[in-house]
């Protein structure tokens, strides 16, 4: 990958994980009313079934909803659940010419979100990894957290990325909520529906 492409997709995950922390933050049911407003087509199921499929096949979790587009060649789905407490679920599928290197992109991603910090949300760090098999592949996850001010009090955010092989190019899954609402075991059960 050239320089170019590099900084093209540093700055679209920095941008993309940022929006995405600060509307989970905000609110996990506000993000999926959010997305299918303001993106055309967004909420529209035939659409959102093309985008998800082009990705990879899987089963959404009971009580979530989910939400497609397309912006710069880029396709992302995010699934919000009905219940505020449980985690946030963002799929993103890059064109083969930004993103060829898997290993290289779990890494940028794990950089990007390990590096957020401000007034929002303390710096992330990673507590734990687990190893999935996705589409016939190996692949590692990272898990995690950050303490987050949130009116006036403090929450504790765990997030997990996976970068993988889609159908047609590198993807990548991001888990995005507090730790209090955090099922390891409804996420797991996810990640092994990816086919």
């Amino acid at each position: 990958m050239n320089k170019k492409q590099t900084i093209i997709v540093i700055g679209i995950l920095v941008l993309a994980c940022c929006c995405v922390a600060a509307l989970a933050l905000a609110g996990f049911n506000y993000l999926g009313t959010s997305i299918g407003s303001t993106i055309e087509n967004a909420d529209d199921p035939e659409s959102v079934a093309r985008i998800a499929s082009s990705i990879a096949d899987y089963d959404v979790p009971a009580g979530y909803e989910q939400k497609a587009f397309e912006m710069l060649s880029i396709k992302y789905v995010f699934m919000t659940p009905a219940n505020g407490g449980a985690p946030l679920i963002m799929l993103m599928q890059f064109p083969p010419n930004i993103a060829r290197n898997q290993e290289e992109m779990q890494k940028e991603m794990e950089r990007a979100m390990a590096r957020q910090s401000g007034q929002v949300s303390t710096a992330m760090k990673v507590v734990d990894e687990k190893t999935y098999t996705i589409r016939e592949q190996e692949v590692r996850a990272t898990i995690m957290e950050g303490e987050t001010e949130v009116e006036g009090g403090t929450i504790v955010t765990r997030q997990m990325i996976v970068v993988f092989q889609g159908k047609t190019g590198v993807a990548a899954l991001m888990f995005l909520g507090s730790k209090d609402g955090w099922d390891q075991e409804k996420i797991d059960s996810f990640v092994e529906s990816l086919r």
